[in-house]
């Protein structure tokens, strides 16, 4: 993750790739090539950052983990690592690159998921209108035959 100030006062995140980490200390931040002066990139808008499974958070104090290695980074955590306005939106880099490796999910643009939601709803419908006219036609009719 990378801030990039997009207008004076005002910073959005991007999210550059990944690194492998160092095996023998995995505190260690690795060397990422970062540019300071104009940059233009080729950018989409990222789905909302995901988390990792953690037991409990624990505040990290400059004191006590002085690594810039971050887990479950949120809006607050980014708002504080900079001085300018962090823009609520998170963008990624397009494939080619600086060394770093970019295997972004693919965005489903397709109908498919919803025609599943729609065919699930439906027979959710048709097995609730059978199970009324079972229960209230059919098994009373059927009864009603059998007292006769």
């Amino acid at each position: 993750m990378t801030p990039l100030r997009v207008h004076a006062g005002q910073v959005v995140w991007v999210q550059r790739g990944w690194v492998e980490r160092d095996p023998l200390d995995p505190r260690k931040p690795p060397s990422v090539p970062v540019a300071v002066n104009g940059v233009t990139i080729e950018t989409r808008i990222a789905p909302p950052l995901s988390q990792q499974f953690e037991l409990g958070r624990q505040e990290p104090s400059p004191e006590s983990n002085p690594s810039p290695i971050r887990a479950n980074l949120d809006l607050a955590q980014m708002q504080s690592l900079v001085k300018d306005n962090v823009l609520a939106l998170v963008v990624q880099t397009g494939p080619e690159g600086d060394g770093l490796r970019r295997d972004w999910p693919a965005v489903a643009l397709s109908a498919d998921k919803n025609q599943a939601y729609a065919f699930q709803w439906f027979a959710l419908s048709a097995l609730l209108a059978f199970l009324y006219l079972w229960f209230q036609w059919i098994k009373a009719y059927r009864h009603g035959r059998q007292q006769s």
